[in-house]
């Protein structure tokens, strides 16, 4: 490991981009799609399984 000393000027600096509303649901759609996809098919394959049990099953007397 080096021995010099630390230079400050080197360190890099890490400063937060500031996003508008328009920036930051621009950059959020594709994710917003992905969710609603997933939950969407998450509800069709539970009412799938649920017409396929027993309980949905209407018997009569």
């Amino acid at each position: 490991m080096s021995q010099a000393p630390l230079d400050h000027r080197q360190m890099p600096r890490f400063v937060e981009d500031r996003l508008t509303i328009g920036e930051s649901v621009s950059r959020a759609r594709t994710p917003m799609i992905i969710l609603l996809v997933e939950a969407l098919v998450a509800l069709w394959l539970a009412l799938v399984a649920f017409h396929r049990s027993d309980i949905a099953e209407v018997t009569e007397g």
